[in-house]
């Protein structure tokens, strides 16, 4: 028995679409989950006639961004079992029932899917590519794997104790979640045969990747707090490596064309604990570009690694 936990904030051209995907679940028993975000009533309009308050129950809240409306949603969930999915996504039908056996062989952990992109309703990729071992746990502290955020489950009771998501960060606040699990030193198991629909449209993946510069360095701060107060240093070592992992990815695919904005952005980063030779090296390399060259291989590196 699973609690799926669907956040939405206009979206209503696209909800109607997760929801039947998450009611078409097979082989287990499901309750989902529509949190509203602070949108408006369009958003309940495309599933009034499925919402029943027993199986498909919808709550809307003031506006407080993705972590906030994913906390929300868990505490009304009534299963041990949760997971998530994003309004504009869809599951496959034996999406939550591949990844919660393993789940349920694996309760102190945390199980990710596999995630079929689809960019203009065409398979892009699959993320993470083929592979054969359920715990991932190594690959992934060292950013060898890196499945998509949405896709875990996990028990309520091990959600609860990490502290769920953090309701401060409006943006990337999976990527605080990620450094609390390693924190937390949770084995990362991964149910391959399981499959979450990610769906992207050429025109909105620029959305997808932005961030906001404040959440950007909370996350930093935060992280950092995390590494100083950990007592265990090869927890220490795994949150850090794994930091600068998506670091370098962040440096990879920013778009960042504005020459002060982007000055900002790579001093903060370098003054920062996480400034390994690697990212310096790539920071003085992007550093002496001209705005028009770093934004064509910022471009061209998006692109390619959506």
């Amino acid at each position: 028995m699973v609690s799926i936990i669907i956040t939405t904030y206009n979206n209503s051209s696209t909800l109607r679409r997760a929801v039947v995907s998450a009611i078409n679940s097979k082989e287990i028993k499901v309750e989902i989950i529509v949190v509203n975000d602070g949108a408006s009533d369009a958003e309940f309009d495309v599933i009034n006639d499925l919402v029943d308050d027993i199986t498909i129950k919808y709550y809307k809240k003031i506006n407080g961004g993705l972590a906030s409306a994913r906390n929300f949603g868990v505490s009304k969930s009534k299963y041990n079992a949760i997971c998530f999915l994003d309004a504009d996504d869809e599951y496959s039908q034996f999406k939550v029932k591949k990844q919660f056996d393993v789940l349920d062989k694996n309760a102190n952990g945390i199980v990710y899917s596999k995630c079929n992109i689809l960019i203009n309703n065409n398979l892009y990729r699959s993320n993470p590519k083929k592979i054969t071992e359920v715990n991932i746990s190594d690959k992934f502290y060292k950013g060898m794997i890196k499945p998509s955020g949405a896709t875990f489950m996990m028990k309520k009771e091990i959600f609860e104790k990490i502290g769920g998501f953090n309701d401060d960060i409006r943006r990337n606040s999976e990527l605080l979640f990620c450094c609390s699990l390693i924190n937390n030193d949770l084995p990362i198991f991964i149910a391959y045969d399981s499959e979450y629909i990610q769906h992207l449209e050429a025109e909105s993946n620029r959305s997808r990747l932005s961030f906001r510069l404040d959440s950007f360095k909370q996350i930093v701060f935060e992280v950092e707090n995390m590494i100083q107060s950990q007592s265990d240093n090869r927890i220490s070592k795994n949150i850090k490596d794994y930091f600068i992992y998506r670091l370098n990815l962040f440096i990879n695919r920013s778009n960042l064309s504005d020459p002060n904005f982007r000055k900002e952005i790579f001093n903060f980063i370098l003054g920062s604990t996480f400034a390994s030779p690697e990212i310096r090296k790539k920071i003085s390399r992007s550093k002496l570009m001209p705005v028009w060259l770093f934004k064509s291989l910022s471009n061209f590196k998006r692109w390619s690694r959506i």
